[in-house]
């Protein structure tokens, strides 16, 4: 379970697939489904009501985050508060409304009726995900079920995938296809052989990635979370990256970078961002101490993901954006 889902932590390919990051909360279930902890999880917001009362994680926290992100991704973050006080059935009518008269301005008379039943389940699954009580929330088994049954009407329909009109120009200035890059672009991992760089992460030194980031310069921070700042790196031959560095606080960061990288190795999925490199180096800064010098450490842990220059989605659910219309390619 991944404990910490929200639009920060799933971003976005040039096809607007999804790939969801930050493990260093995540926890594997095995036989027992629930488990009491005193230490926080998640985020305020994305936590389920037996979290917040009784700091109860299982299976179904999860699903609960998932509700809360679909319901922002088809109202905003402004309406989703009014749109989980209602009742179920004035919610789905309000959302459908809204995209009903947002869709007949962006898409085909063909298709708007397809993707109004779309909505609705989409919807309707959101507030199942949402019930207090864990036990009556969905499985993702159901959701993806009852998610590709929706496909399935558009498809027996003959509806091709449409996209609203919208900028899809590449602002990046860099080559972000982390595809192309090889073991022998990085220092070398020990293993020998030039593989490509997403069949197993590589060893990175941190004078790299200082040169990659400027020194982990302001100019190149990308965001900061719980566990630390995430910078984008640029190698010499035009490659980006993105850099998580972890903070230096004993045994906090220690932690998190040990669950992520576990998490990480152990799962590969198309939907979960990949890791292509790690660094885990000690620098040693001289430093005067009752007039003696001494040298202090300081411990660098860093992983290096694959980067995506769509962004994440909180950018595209943000007050500012239109959330219907931008939601639409999300979904679809």
């Amino acid at each position: 379970m991944h404990f910490d889902l929200k639009p920060d932590n799933i971003l976005l390919g040039k096809n607007m697939e999804p790939k969801i990051a930050d493990f260093g909360s995540s926890k594997l279930f095995g036989e027992e489904n629930t488990t009491k902890t005193m230490s926080v999880v998640g985020t305020l917001g994305y936590w389920p009501p037996e979290y917040i009362k009784h700091q109860i994680t299982s299976r179904e926290f999860d699903i609960f985050s998932l509700g809360v992100i679909i319901v922002k991704i088809m109202t905003g973050h402004e309406g989703y508060n009014s749109t989980v006080d209602l009742t179920t059935r004035k919610a789905v009518r309000l959302v459908h409304e809204n995209w009903k008269k947002k869709l007949i301005e962006t898409v085909s008379k063909k298709s708007v009726e397809a993707y109004c039943n779309q909505v609705k389940r989409c919807i309707e699954m959101a507030l199942h995900c949402l019930k207090p009580n864990r036990q009556e929330r969905p499985t993702i088994q159901e959701i993806v079920s009852s998610l590709n049954e929706t496909e399935a009407m558009i498809g027996d329909q003959g509806i091709e995938n449409e996209q609203p009109n919208q900028d899809n120009g590449d602002q990046s200035t860099f080559h972000s296809d982390i595809n192309n890059v090889t073991i022998d672009s990085w220092p070398s991992s020990g293993h020998g052989e030039a593989t490509s760089i997403l069949d197993r992460p590589a060893v990175m030194s941190l004078g790299l990635l200082k040169e990659m980031t400027d020194n982990f310069s302001e100019a190149r921070l990308l965001g900061q979370g719980v566990y630390g700042s995430v910078y984008q790196g640029v190698h010499k031959d035009g490659q980006v990256i993105a850099l998580k560095k972890f903070r230096s606080v004993q045994g906090i960061d220690d932690k998190a970078f040990q669950v992520e990288m576990a998490s990480l190795v152990r799962f590969r999925h198309p939907n979960i961002l990949q890791i292509v490199g790690y660094c885990n180096e000690i620098e040693f800064h001289p430093v005067t101490h009752k007039g003696q010098l001494v040298f202090s450490e300081e411990r660098h842990k860093v992983m290096c993901f694959e980067y995506l220059r769509s962004g994440s989605l909180e950018q595209y659910i943000s007050p500012g954006n239109t959330s219907e219309t931008t939601a639409c390619s999300i979904i679809n």
